[in-house]
């Protein structure tokens, strides 16, 4: 009795196997939409990830491009202190003017003689220094003939003005032979400005040496008799027949 009711127990078991392997091995709608919503959440958080690590990205060009403006303005404001205590150093070390030796007026300035009107000589007058003047921080010069007084700061000598010149110009050309070949904005503006200072610096210099050569080429102008002595004495009277 007991043998054939485990018989039986068996045998529906066996028959019913089958049927339960069949409904857990297909998915139902259930399962799909939420291995669906898995899916979706894990692409909106991975794109969120994408985007945040985007906008740290922007972030930090932002900052390399701040730190980089301002290291170019920190770079161009030594550029200008170095370039000023040059000019100071070879204001101090230049060459005094050297009697006979050509001038050249830097900018408009005022010659003054005693006991007639003041006159005014162009930026680029060329002048010849005499002697220091009496006066202190006054010079000698002649100008067109005539002895006047000037103010020394407003002259270079004629070779040192074209050294400082030729160098200005050589200087800006070494600066823009530095600039690399796929320059930023901020090296498009610097490599304007050194341009434009090649241009001004050669111009300049090329005024200068066209008045040099104007002023030597000038006709020198001939020299007054100078004054007799003694006057000149009266025609003698005539003798009647």
């Amino acid at each position: 009795m007991k043998r054939h009711a485990a018989t039986v127990l068996l045998a529906s078991l066996a028959s019913a196997a089958p049927a339960v392997l069949v409904e857990t091995n297909l998915p139902t709608p259930l399962v799909e939409y939420s291995i669906m919503m898995e899916r979706m959440q894990r692409n909106e958080l991975e794109r969120t990830r994408a985007e945040m690590q985007v906008e740290r990205l922007q972030g930090e060009m932002k900052r390399l491009q701040a730190e980089k403006d301002a290291l170019e303005a920190q770079r161009g404001a030594m550029q200008r202190e170095v370039t000023n205590l040059q000019a100071k150093v070879e204001a101090q070390t230049a060459p005094p003017f050297r009697p006979g030796g050509l001038l050249v007026a830097l900018v408009e300035t005022r010659l003054t003689k005693p006991a007639t009107p003041a006159r005014t000589a162009p930026a680029l007058a060329v002048v010849t220094f005499l002697q220091k003047a009496e006066k202190p921080a006054r010079i000698e010069v002649e100008w067109g003939g005539v002895r006047y007084e000037a103010d020394p700061a407003d002259f270079a000598a004629e070779d040192d003005l074209l050294v400082r010149l030729e160098k200005r110009v050589k200087f800006a050309e070494a600066q823009l032979r530095m600039v690399s070949d796929n320059p930023d904005p901020a090296e498009t503006d610097r490599i304007a400005r050194y341009e434009a200072q090649i241009d001004r610096a050669k111009n300049t210099l090329q005024q200068v040496r066209k008045a040099l050569h104007a002023f030597r080429a000038a006709p020198v102008a001939p020299a007054r008799p100078a004054a007799s002595a003694t006057p000149p004495a009266p025609p003698a009277p005539a003798q009647r027949p």
